[in-house]
């Protein structure tokens, strides 16, 4: 049923440039590639972000796409206990949708920075060229978090100046690079029968990233 619900929803909406996870044509790399050249970062974790995207978000999203009625329904196909469910087939498109609010008013704030805003999943970046680290956006951007009904996982919001990585890919300010532990984890999975399916994982994994910097590249070469 709700993958059927899913592919419905799929097709009559469209999120915004910023959001990356669950969205066809856009993954984790494409996350990252949206912050080449910038050389600060504030970056922050969503705590609890399943449990935290409640019925009441579900269905107040829903209700701009259609009628009350059927926003109702829809959103006790797709919640479980009052909040959407970890683990299920739709739970990240409804959490997509369930924050198009936040996106368009974290969008809005960077934009008036000159600042990039980007969202996959539960990890939302800001960066930028010039240093933002002293001026009110983190304020803003948690106060806009929270008044929203979410919180923020201390431990993983933080600025980060020069190479930082983003969503599992490094950001050298005009490459993207494999992280230090995609390297190691390649190089111990070689050799290994057993590993062959983590083997071409990885491997693809770093094909997708090299194939971003040479499209860069072949890009400015015209």
């Amino acid at each position: 049923m709700q993958e059927k619900l899913y592919e419905f929803l799929k097709s009559r909406i469209e999120f915004p440039t910023c959001v990356h996870g669950s969205v066809k044509g856009r993954s984790y790399i494409s996350n990252a590639r949206q912050h080449l050249r910038s050389e600060f970062f504030f970056l922050v974790d969503i705590e609890k972000f399943f449990p935290s995207v409640t019925m009441s978000m579900v269905y107040s999203a829903l209700k701009t796409l259609t009628t009350p009625e059927i926003a109702e329904v829809l959103t006790r196909l797709v919640t479980i206990e009052n909040r959407v469910p970890t683990g299920s087939p739709i739970s990240s498109f409804i959490a997509n949708v369930s924050l198009r609010e936040l996106d368009v008013q974290l969008m809005a704030i960077c934009q008036e920075r000159g600042l990039v805003y980007s969202r996959y999943v539960d990890d939302l970046t800001i960066s930028a060229q010039w240093d933002f680290r002293h001026t009110d956006v983190s304020k803003r951007v948690l106060a806009i978090l929270h008044t929203t009904g979410f919180r923020h996982k201390k431990e993983k919001t933080h600025f980060s100046k020069g190479r930082t990585e983003i969503t599992g890919v490094v950001v050298a300010r005009c490459r993207l690079r494999p992280t230090a532990k995609a390297l190691k984890n390649l190089q111990e999975a070689k050799g290994k029968q057993a590993n062959e399916p983590r083997l071409r994982g990885l491997r693809q994994h770093i094909r997708n990233i090299n194939k971003v910097n040479e499209e860069r590249f072949s890009t400015r070469q015209l």
